[in-house]
């Protein structure tokens, strides 16, 4: 029997108990250092993910402690370059063996972190985190820069810092869901960013197509075995969802995450002026969140965009409409699309395309006024909203865009009223700020709107998830036919951004 043989049945996963009592019995030694690399079987094992062989070991007393040439022990392996798809339980298993594991331990080369350290710095796995600070871990220990995992964590992400405190302490924190569905995007980039063909079931390695790096703290495989498979890539994300609380946005039967995936891959064949590394996250961001469009159809929405124009504010408004729907289509197009209601006119248009969007707009026309707060609050957020709030949460995180060319012909203040509101009830729901958010945009040269745009700009109890537009949105769809990129682009960065942070 060949000595290394224990070595790469650990590696393979092959190891079983017959197989280990075999080596052991020929004289193996269970924690014997493989000659090349240094490493352990059991730190083998941790390395490759392979669990069941690392509960194997453990339960044969390997030792924790055993260090590689470097000083690594199996805890230290596991938080810093452990595969995420079995990162967490190894973790566990660890901190569970009769050898208890050097929580604080350091390697003889690099920054000197220890297992807590690597698990922020590495990953922002904050499970991981926990489970050690639960374990005894010293929240104060200094690596060889000074640095606490503390200070680590600050520096690369303040949600992160929740992840050290006491057990019943964290209790009492409440993460955003804007910072899960952060980390959701930055997870599923990661994971299509060094997938194989068969991890989104489309060709082409996405590492090299959008020569982006995929962030580390986004519990990214670092092992391309992890995401050979598209059950693989599911099981990760569904993982992902069901640990971070957003089960109720994207159930486990969903497929949405999966073909937004699929999307990411196909975009890099897309002619679209947003197909850019840069606007990877942006355009994820924007797929998780469904759109609706609080429209505009009141009466002087029939007058031209300017004195000088014949170009309607209603036909600006439906090219605009129909753009968003196209540009929140870019990666999911069968996702089923928008939302569309009206300030007057009581439709309900769900799940648009954009090709739809035109079509049931091409043939309105105006009527009322502009109770634009009252109406906000009767047909979007109570529906979209409020109802879901009272029967069990929201649904999917929510982007209305609303278009307006007027001042509300309604009591002074409706409109931010209803705003403030929503985010209060969010707020004590526990969903933090971001979960639903505005965006608001000026049709027209009415100096009245421009006014109340910019009472609502200059707002300090708005906060960040409203974002009112400075400039008229028609001033760039003045000639529908030209500047299409810059269009396109122009109505993303819009849209992004109450979604950014």
């Amino acid at each position: 029997m060949s000595s290394t043989s224990i070595y790469k049945n650990a590696q393979s996963g092959k190891l079983k108990l017959a197989t280990l009592e075999r080596h052991m019995a020929a004289g193996e030694d269970i924690n014997g250092a493989n000659p090349k690399t240094k490493y352990t079987p059991l730190m083998i094992a941790v390395l490759e993910g392979r669990k069941d062989v690392v509960k194997l070991l453990l339960s044969k007393n390997a030792d924790t402690n055993r260090r590689g040439a470097n000083g690594e022990t199996a805890l230290w392996l596991a938080t810093s370059r452990a595969p995420s798809r079995n990162r967490k339980k190894i973790v566990s298993l660890l901190l569970a063996a009769k050898v208890k594991p050097d929580l604080n331990v350091t390697p003889s080369i690099g920054s000197g972190n220890t297992p807590l350290m690597e698990a922020l710095v590495q990953f922002g796995d904050t499970d991981v985190a926990s489970m050690l600070v639960d374990a005894g871990a010293e929240v104060d220990k200094q690596n060889r820069y000074g640095k606490t995992a503390k200070q680590l964590a600050e520096k690369k992400d303040k949600s992160l810092v929740v992840a050290l405190l006491p057990a019943e302490e964290r209790k009492k924190v409440r993460v955003p869901v804007i910072t899960k569905i952060n980390r959701l995007i930055g997870h599923m980039i990661a994971w299509v960013n060094v997938a194989t063909v068969a991890a989104v079931g489309v060709v082409g390695r996405l590492k090299k197509v959008f020569r982006i790096s995929g962030a580390k703290d986004t519990s990214a495989p670092r092992n391309l075995q992890d995401c050979a498979t598209a059950q693989d890539f599911k099981k990760s994300v569904n993982e992902y969802v069901q640990d971070s609380g957003l089960e109720r946005f994207f159930p486990r039967d969903s497929e949405f995450l999966q073909k937004l995936a699929e999307g990411l891959a196909r975009f890099k064949d897309s002619p679209s002026a947003l197909n850019t590394p840069e606007n990877l996250k942006g355009l994820t961001k924007l797929s998780l969140y469904q759109t609706i469009i609080y429209a505009d159809d009141s009466g002087s929405m029939d007058c031209a965009i300017t004195a000088n124009s014949n170009i309607k504010r209603l036909d600006v408004q439906r090219e605009v409409a129909r753009r968003i729907a196209r540009v929140c289509g870019l990666l999911v197009p069968d996702d089923g699309g928008i939302h569309v209601r009206f300030i007057n006119r009581d439709v309900a248009w769900d799940r648009l395309s954009a090709d739809q969007v035109d079509q049931h707009m091409a043939p309105l026309g105006t009527c009322g006024g502009t109770e634009i707060g009252t109406n906000l609050l009767q047909k979007v957020l109570q529906p979209f909203v409020y109802n879901q709030l009272g029967n069990g949460g929201l649904d999917r995180p929510y982007l209305i865009c609303i278009i307006t060319d007027g001042a509300p012909t309604e009591s002074e203040g409706k409109f931010a009223e209803a705003l403030k509101e929503c985010a209060g009830k969010l707020e004590t729901e526990g969903y933090g700020d971001k979960v639903v958010t505005f965006v608001v945009c000026q049709i027209g040269d009415d100096s009245d709107s421009e006014a109340f745009l910019l009472t609502l700009r200059n707002s300090q109890e708005l906060g960040d998830s409203v974002y009112v537009c400075k400039e008229q949105i028609d001033g760039s769809f003045v000639e529908f036919n030209k500047n299409d990129d810059d269009l396109e682009i122009r109505l993303f960065n819009i849209l992004q951004t109450p979604l950014v942070g």
